[in-house]
């Protein structure tokens, strides 16, 4: 090594060991655990147990190619809605909703889905158990508890709610 690249090389480490480490500062940004996103109702900031809660209701409302830049991200549960009312079609949506919850909701990890209520035109209310795991996003896979969801359906719309 030439005595010219050997000195450049050692005032370019010299230059990056004087340089300040850069910082996040933590006031008022909330826990670097959580993850936030916007309520879709108000606007406001939303994190936590609420926040699972829309993005599993977006989910499971969102066809597949309905996005423009995230055509992969949906469910086949929208085709389901409107299917006639038997055993497959059943066993398909409590399929499709458990695929769906663990291929991209990584803070909730279902253990039963059953339902509460089916009539013959079709209507139905469900109850999604699992274990809820807050910072599984960022790899901690550390349970908080067991929650449920009622998963149901008001004025043609698909509604899920904790219960």
């Amino acid at each position: 090594m030439s005595g010219r690249a050997a000195m450049s090389s050692s005032r370019r480490s010299r230059r990056l060991m004087d340089r300040p480490t850069l910082r996040r500062s933590r006031a008022g940004a909330g826990s670097a655990s959580e993850q936030f996103g916007m309520d879709r109702s108000n606007g406001l900031r939303q994190s936590g147990w609420d926040n699972v809660i829309q993005a599993i209701e977006i989910l499971l409302t969102t066809r597949y190619f309905e996005r423009v830049l995230r055509e992969y991200v949906g469910s086949p549960v929208p085709a389901l809605l409107g299917e006639l009312a038997n055993v497959q079609t059943v066993i398909r949506f409590q399929w499709s909703v458990a695929a769906v919850i663990l291929l991209f909701e990584p803070r909730l990890t279902p253990t039963r889905i059953s339902p509460l209520t089916l009539d013959r035109a079709g209507a139905s209310a469900w109850v999604i158990e699992g274990i809820y795991r807050p910072r599984a996003h960022l790899g901690d896979f550390t349970p908080a508890g067991t929650v449920s969801l009622r998963l149901g359906q008001a004025g043609g719309q698909l509604i899920v709610t904790s219960s």
